[in-house]
């Protein structure tokens, strides 16, 4: 396998993996909502949150993969 289709399969891989990663939140959601004795629209900030918080760290971690390699 040549290099181009090793980078082309890791960046497949790892955005599977993230899609899979943001979908485990939701998929949470109504046993979150069960726990805490809530309504689900009550909980639905926290796959907000979550997401959120995966967009936030992209930037930081260019950076850090720039200044650090």
């Amino acid at each position: 396998m040549s290099y181009r289709y090793q980078i082309a399969t890791v960046f497949l891989l790892s955005f599977f993996i993230d899609c899979i990663n943001i979908f485990m939140s939701a998929i949470a959601l109504p046993d979150i909502a069960s726990a805490f004795s809530t309504s689900q629209s009550m909980v639905a900030w926290v796959a907000n949150a979550y997401i959120l918080g995966l967009v936030l760290i992209m930037p930081i971690s260019l950076w850090l993969a720039g200044r650090l390699g």
